[in-house]
Formats: C-alpha cells, structure tokens, sequence
C-alpha cells in the first residue's frame, strides 16, 4: 500500500506487520464494524505503543532489553505485554487503578522506567490511527461512509481517525461515543472546558457526541456475542449502541462502529 501524505504532514507509510491489518465486520445493512480488537493483545492501543516505539528507536532512545512503563489503563495490559515480547522489552505494570494517582500517578512511576512511552502527550500516538486503521477503512469500505462512531477515553483514536477522514471527505461524521451516567459530558462545539478534555483528543474533528450508559452497553456487548459470535469490551459495545441509533435515524447511513477492546477491565 502506497504512503499518503496529509494537509498535517502526517504520513500513512506502514511500519506495521500484516498482523495489524484488522478486519471489517458486516452486521447488517447499513452497518459494519472495524475489529482493532484483533490486534495483538486484543486491544487498539497495539497501534499507539507499536508508533511510539519506532519513533523512539530511530532516535536511538528503545532498544530490546529495556525496561519500559506506559500509561495504560487495565484493560490494556495483556497488549502491553504482547508489545513488550514482541520487541524484547520487560514490562513494568502500573495499571491507572492500581497507582495512587490514578492514571497520572502510573505517568509518574513510568519515568523511572528505562523507556517510558507517553500514549497521552506523544503526538505519535494518534497518528497511528490516521496511518493505519484511517488507510484501511478507506480501502475496506471504499469510500461508502456516511459515519464513522468512535469510543473516546483518551481521544487518540478518534483524534487520527478524525483528521485522516475529514482530509479525505469532509462529510463524513465523525461521532463520539461516552461511557457512563453523566450525560452532560460532551465534546467539541457542545462542550467548551477544554482543559479537562483527555490531552489526546482533538475536539474539532468530532461533529456529534453521545453518552451511552454501562447497562446500554453490556446489552450490546451481549447481543454482538449472542447474534455474532463476536467478543467486545464494554467501549466497542457501546459504539455499536450508538451505531444502531444512527441507521434507526437514518435507514439509508451507512455506518462503521470502531471496536477498540476485547475484555473488561479487571
């Protein structure tokens, strides 16, 4: 597959083994799902750790054998490992609800590590998804999408899916999907306290925004399993939620739901 150089100067040439190539999934008319839970380790955050990575082997910074932290969340950790013996490395886990601190305290701890690689403040981490899952939804899909529904926690995804679909047709929405009881929590041009967004996310690219609840997504996540045969965390479920919501509005969408996870977290 040819690079393709963006407005942003991000570029679409693929480091990446054939294992990360993931597929696209038809659950019904209108409505088809892109499975980065069968990357290694069932996680989408392979992509992130894999660019993080190389950057900072070429610049001479990661070599097999160090020790290394990132900061994950729980449900990223059998990735993390995958990651981590794939390239040699040995893992440090300081999974966010194990730290005091939260997610900031395993940020902390992670620089004592020999190689820490920063998922939320390197840049590379969401152009993973511009380089890599964006060029192979084009391909799968062939241009034929109207929305594109993605989970949001830390915004990467999104933020590279985003910024490689609005370069390619602006009219394809970019909608994300929120976990959880506070039904406020919005994005974007709906939401203005910028400070407290994840400090990955892009918020222009996102053109509408949905909060689904932990009850509406374990539906989902059972019906995906039930009527599919396809496993999905609680994030991808919900995704596929909102999905569906959109072609109840629109019977003519034809729409993408991006699943990120494979398991809940512990």
């Amino acid at each position: 597959m040819e690079g393709l150089e963006s407005n942003c100067g991000w570029s679409t040439d693929s480091l990446f083994p054939q294992a990360y190539f993931t597929p696209l999934v038809r659950l019904q008319d209108g409505l088809h799902v892109k499975m980065e839970n069968c990357l290694p380790g069932n996680n989408a955050v392979s992509r992130a750790l894999q660019a993080i990575y190389e950057k900072r082997e070429r610049r001479g910074e990661a070599r097999s054998g160090m020790s290394v932290r990132a900061d994950i969340h729980e449900d990223e950790v059998l990735s993390f490992l995958s990651f981590c013996f794939w390239h040699g490395l040995r893992p440090v886990i300081a999974p966010e609800m194990h730290v005091p601190g939260g997610l900031e305290g395993a940020v902390m701890r992670g620089r004592d590590a020999e190689l820490f690689l920063d998922l939320n403040g390197d840049e590379e981490g969401a152009r993973a998804y511009y380089r890599y899952t964006g060029v192979e939804l084009w391909s799968q899909a062939g241009g034929e999408i109207t929305d594109i529904v993605v989970p949001v926690r830390d915004g990467r995804i999104i933020s590279g899916l985003g910024a490689f679909f609005r370069e390619r047709n602006e009219n394809i929405r970019i909608v994300a999907v929120l976990q959880g009881e506070r039904t406020e929590e919005r994005f974007g041009g709906i939401r203005r306290h910028v400070e407290s967004l994840p400090p990955a996310l892009n918020p222009s690219v996102i053109d509408r925004s949905f909060t689904v609840s932990p009850q509406d997504a374990e539906r989902s996540r059972v019906d995906l399993f039930k009527s599919r045969g396809l496993i999905s965390g609680p994030r991808g479920a919900a995704a596929v939620h909102v999905a569906k919501m959109i072609l109840r509005e629109d019977p003519s969408a034809s729409v993408i739901a991006v699943v990120p996870d494979y398991l809940c977290p512990v």
